[in-house]
């Protein structure tokens, strides 16, 4: 029977019982999506963080029931702390390999931990109507 560590972790906070909480789970070799899909179920998450500590920079993987999500912000920290404290990777930097190609750089300063991201392009929209009818007043900026 193979046996993978487990970490739960409360991301966002630093009080218990707070923040929001996500597992990692750190396996050696890659288990697979439906395995990797019962422990998120058995968990009652919608994600599942999976590290997989390699031997250059460790390789992530996010798993919800619908299949591999790109990195959940709570996930990718969480992640990121295992990295640091239960893999014991040196240094005040990692990069994170992503399973769907790239890195994500995490940085600790003490027992704070920040995760690089990408900048999202967006547009504007104008939803004013759709908010007014939805509250009964016009919206200002």
């Amino acid at each position: 029977m193979t046996k993978w560590p487990i970490f739960q972790i409360a991301t966002f906070s630093n009080e218990p019982f707070a923040g929001n909480p996500t597992f990692v789970l750190v396996a050696e070799t890659p288990i697979g999506f439906d395995v990797a899909n019962l422990v998120r179920a058995q968990l009652r998450e919608q994600v599942l963080a999976i590290i997989y500590p390699g031997e250059e920079a460790p390789r992530v993987e996010f798993v919800t029931q619908n299949g591999y999500h790109s990195g959940p912000a709570h996930s990718m920290h969480a992640a990121s702390w295992v990295a640091f404290n239960r893999l014991n990777q040196a240094g005040s930097t990692i990069d994170l390999r992503l399973a769907a190609g790239g890195t994500r750089t995490a940085r600790r300063d003490g027992d704070l931990i920040s995760v690089e991201w990408t900048a999202i392009p967006s547009e504007l929209s104008d939803h004013r109507q759709m908010i007014a009818n939805a509250l009964g007043i016009v919206p200002t900026e």
